[in-house]
């Protein structure tokens, strides 16, 4: 997401909340999922580490994509929504009570310096905790584990901040994989401030907090589903209003990593009353390790039906594909070669360079296309990986 120099900086989340429209988002073929499978039951201390890995991860990525969102300048226009592309309108946010959280750089070039970026010695992802929490409540934020170079560190935001930025958006839908859906309980667990907030069911939250939370199958039978992966949150509205000053900003998930659901996206939108549906949805997500990441079918079935997309739609949508993180060391070894470290840097790329093509050096405020891919550099923690 990027913004001209003469728009006001944004502050707070981007997002929105739309009537209950997905299903279960537990996907039937999510067994395929490398990542959640091994050739054997995995060893207590491989789990421990890479699904704590995983949150924090996930975590950083929520941080980041709220950074990028509040970089979106703030322009109040006329909502249209053509059917055949005339109209040339731009991305459209509405007020915020919160703003100038994150000021010294476009989203372009603050995407660049993620790019750029590289772990510190002492980066909290180097030297991570591993060991179960012992409450549901959120730890400290230990702050992430890179400087930036030409731009101002990240801000984090807190759940008010992130409140406000929700609701100025005129949505936030998110799709793609496994990891879209750890990204998605990542903000779960932001804005309830509770380890087992993404957790639909009240009997199951005392298990699953903390790493618990993000596994995807049982580890005794790795065929059956776990209590914490039944009745997730698909929508935001399932939290409680009170958390956001008595009125939930809307958003949805849709676990879709074959092809991007368009119809399911469309339905989700039009199900937004007229005030949100005259601002700009922001649209996260990310494919590729389902399919080995093959770029022609990730531009076949996900960025050019987007890009056509947006053309007739206004105003603009703002897209943000989420860039693949490098697999963990547990990675099954018949996997590694098309989906170990070299492949998944060498895919961000290819992405990149397929969304030039699709403009996305033009301006956010223009729907332009833009990618966090600097996940994907070397480190050893997953803020930075």
């Amino acid at each position: 997401m990027a913004t001209l120099p003469d728009m006001q900086q944004a502050s707070g989340v981007a997002m929105s909340t739309y009537r209950r429209v997905a299903t279960d988002p537990d996907d039937p073929l999510d067994d395929q999922d490398p990542y959640s499978r091994q050739r054997h039951p995995p060893s207590s201390s491989h789990s421990s580490r890479w699904t704590s890995q995983r949150f924090v991860y996930s975590a950083a990525m929520v941080m980041l994509a709220l950074v990028a969102a509040t970089i979106v300048g703030l322009r109040e226009e006329r909502y249209f929504r053509t059917a055949h592309g005339r109209n040339q309108a731009r991305v459209v946010v509405g007020p915020r009570r919160l703003g100038g959280l994150y000021r010294g750089c476009s989203s372009s070039e603050f995407v660049r310096e993620l790019q750029l970026a590289r772990i510190k010695d002492d980066g909290p992802s180097l030297h991570v905790n591993y060991t179960l929490p012992d409450s549901n409540e959120l730890p400290p934020w230990p702050g992430f584990s890179f400087a930036m170079q030409a731009c101002p560190d990240p801000h984090f935001f807190t759940r008010p901040e992130a409140c406000d930025l929700l609701k100025s958006y005129g949505s936030l839908y998110i799709a793609g994989d496994s990891f879209m859906r750890h990204v998605w309980d990542a903000l779960l667990l932001l804005l309830s401030g509770d380890l087992a907030g993404a957790v639909g069911r009240a009997d199951a939250k005392a298990d699953c907090r903390g790493e618990h939370l993000f596994n995807d199958r049982d580890l005794k039978n790795f065929s059956n589903t776990t209590p914490c992966r039944t009745g997730i949150y698909v929508t935001l509205d399932r939290l409680s209003s009170s958390l956001c000053d008595g009125e939930m900003p809307r958003g949805g998930l849709s676990s879709a990593y074959s092809d991007f659901p368009t119809s399911h996206f469309l339905s989700f939108l039009s199900s937004a009353p007229d005030d949100v549906r005259r601002r700009s949805p922001v649209l996260f997500y990310a494919g590729g390790v389902h399919f080995n990441y093959n770029i022609t079918r990730t531009k076949l079935n996900y960025v050019q039906p987007i890009a056509e997309l947006n053309r007739l739609f206004g105003p603009r949508l703002v897209p943000v594909w989420h860039g693949n993180h490098a697999p963990g060391d547990n990675i099954a070894a018949h996997y590694y070669q098309t989906q170990g470290r070299d492949s998944v840097k060498k895919y961000n790329q290819d992405v990149e360079d397929l969304l030039q093509q699709f403009g996305s050096e033009a301006p956010a405020t223009e729907g332009a296309f833009h990618i966090l891919w600097q996940e994907a550099v070397e480190a050893g923690g997953l803020d930075t990986q």
